[in-house]
């Protein structure tokens, strides 16, 4: 058994998001009485090397208003992976856990089971959740894909920081493609957990009803 503050691990909550959808900022959203970003933080706890919510800027005095003193509070940059590398700079840890702050219902036992991955000589590990629903491709032609061995890759994520920084630089959704692309070693965590992500105005409505 392992425990975040046994390791040498950074943890980052992005939460950059304008919130243009919502007409609120997204990390300030309740859901359950609790906005998203308390439902991270109390998750994740303060077991941490270093604890960082990369925000926008318009967010963060108010952030700084709510959330606990010891926790860093940046300004996130114009993109999604600037936002995640301005958040893991602040960090100085051999491993650093990036999550979502528009995933407020992670699996219970998320936090050990990316502890245990590093344990393993894994350079990064991700939860994957299969995807249940038919797909097609749609593009100049519409296409049946079949779902077999589809899944759906979610936050939290860990990864070995110093091989992550070196990996940035490309714009991508999440961060483990860059360890796959590069054929470094990565643990993908099949769950059947629900971790949804907020996403639409209904995502909310369906959460919290």
């Amino acid at each position: 058994m392992f425990s975040q503050d046994q390791l040498s691990v950074d943890l980052v909550i992005v939460a950059g998001g304008k919130g243009a959808r919502f007409g609120v900022p997204k990390t300030l959203l309740k859901i359950k009485n609790k906005t998203l970003i308390k439902h991270s933080v109390d998750f994740f706890g303060q077991d941490w090397k270093t604890i960082t919510v990369v925000s926008h800027s318009s967010n963060i005095q108010e952030l700084t208003q709510i959330l606990n003193k010891k926790i860093q509070i940046v300004s996130g940059g114009q993109t999604r992976s600037e936002s995640v590398r301005k958040g893991v700079l602040q960090g100085s840890g051999d491993f650093v856990v990036v999550h979502d702050v528009a995933r407020p219902f992670p699996p219970k036992d998320s936090i050990q089971k990316l502890l245990e991955a590093t344990s393993e000589d894994y350079d990064a590990a991700s939860f994957v959740r299969p995807i249940s629903s038919s797909v097609c491709y749609i593009g100049e032609e519409i296409k049946n894909t079949s779902r077999e061995n589809l899944f759906e890759i979610q936050t939290p994520q860990i990864f070995r920081r110093n091989l992550l920084l070196d990996l940035m630089g490309d714009e991508v959704t999440e961060e483990t493609s860059l360890f796959l692309n590069s054929g470094h070693k990565v643990k993908m965590i099949k769950t059947n957990e629900p971790n949804p992500k907020i996403t639409w105005k209904e995502d909310l409505e369906l959460i919290d009803g």
